[in-house]
């Protein structure tokens, strides 16, 4: 009698010490495999190393507790392979935590770190070749910020523009009229869409900044602002524009000085020899050229002009955005939820099978 009672109490504690210990191995299961994909020692020997009397195994619920046994594991006792870790018995096996054990040699195969001043390389191997860093290639985030905003503009592609151009462009803050009777606007209309992509825009720029040898590079007229209305153009042309001559900038301002704010317009002028030949157009009461064009912006107007401009005035059909269908959880989310739903059913578990034990020992009489 009380021998089956010892072995009923006996067996519900273990099963109840056992199941927590499950549940920890099926959360662990699927982060705490090794890297190799292999779960046999990287020696490939069944022994244990030499000058260890045992490997410290784990306790039977979970802990580190050490061994203090001598004798080693024999073929004969039909136990596991040590692998000098020191696994528990159910918390799964550890990787082998031996300095470079795990890691392939790669060399060759990754960009390698820059040795520091005054230091001297040594030869290369296996070990030192190679850098756990991935290269950058050099793309700054304003970069990336600028590429991810221009390609959030799609257009339906055609030949030329299908719409009327809108009424007005919003500037800077401001409100500009659309000239949708200029040589500007009209040219810019019978050319097909995906001339007007940012993207192609900003490589015209560039080639041009290349081209007439300007003092800076693109990105120094683009990021440059502009606290006053300068009408329908672009603050990267407005900074270029303010590096020509006296002569060519007084032209270009004699003329389109009605598109101006009378800030930009003293702002551009400030210069005096800029000044003198302005007082000189208008003494000689040269006619104002409204649609008047630098002659190294004549082959394309447009490229003077801001993008909303641009889009106003050839008020392209957009293109709808995809549903690109992304999953509800990621990958990670997924397994988490998974193994959280097994630690639940292995609780239950548990609960309901010590509470049968408890029901069985409580009421069943033994031996009646």
């Amino acid at each position: 009698m009380r021998a089956s009672r010892r072995l009923v109490w006996a067996t519900a504690l273990a099963f109840l010490f056992s199941t927590p210990a499950l549940a920890q191995k099926g959360r662990s299961s699927s982060s705490s495999r090794p890297s190799g994909g292999s779960s046999r020692p990287s020696g490939g020997s069944s022994r244990p190393s030499s000058g260890s009397s045992r490997p410290s195994g784990g306790s039977m619920f979970g802990g580190s507790k050490s061994s203090t046994s001598s004798k080693p594991p024999t073929a004969a006792t039909g136990g596991k392979a040590a692998t000098g870790a020191g696994g528990s018995m159910f918390g799964g096996s550890k990787p082998s935590t031996t300095p470079h054990a795990d890691k392939p040699s790669t060399a060759g195969a990754g960009g390698s770190s820059k040795p520091p001043a005054g230091v001297k390389p040594g030869p290369a191997s296996a070990e030192n070749s190679t850098s756990s860093r991935p290269t950058s290639g050099g793309v700054s985030t304003k970069a990336q910020a600028q590429r991810r905003e221009e390609s959030r503009q799609a257009y339906i592609t055609t030949q030329k523009a299908t719409a009327p151009p809108r009424g007005e462009a919003v500037i800077g803050g401001r409100s500009v009229k659309v000239e949708a009777s200029s040589p500007a606007v009209t040219q810019l209309r019978e050319r097909p869409s995906t001339y007007i992509q940012p993207a192609v825009r900003r490589e015209r720029f560039v080639q041009h900044v290349t081209v007439y040898h300007y003092a800076h590079p693109y990105d120094y007229y683009w990021s440059r602002p502009v606290g006053y209305g300068i009408g329908p153009y672009s603050v990267g042309f407005w900074w270029m524009m303010m590096e020509w001559n006296a002569e060519r900038r007084a032209q270009w301002l004699y003329h389109n000085q009605a598109r101006l704010s009378a800030e930009a317009y003293a702002d551009a002028a400030r210069d005096a020899e800029v000044q003198r030949r302005l007082a000189a157009l208008e003494a000689q009461r040269v006619p104002r050229d409204a649609n008047y064009v630098d002659p190294e912006f004549a082959a394309d107007p447009t490229d003077q002009y801001d993008q909303n401009y641009v889009e106003a005035a050839y008020n392209p059909a957009a293109m709808p955005e995809q549903d690109r269908g992304t999953p509800a959880y990621p990958a990670a989310a997924q397994q988490s939820r998974g193994s959280g739903i097994g630690t639940l059913m292995l609780w239950i578990t548990g609960v309901c099978g010590a509470a049968a034990v408890a029901y069985v020992f409580f009421n069943v009489r033994w031996g009646k």
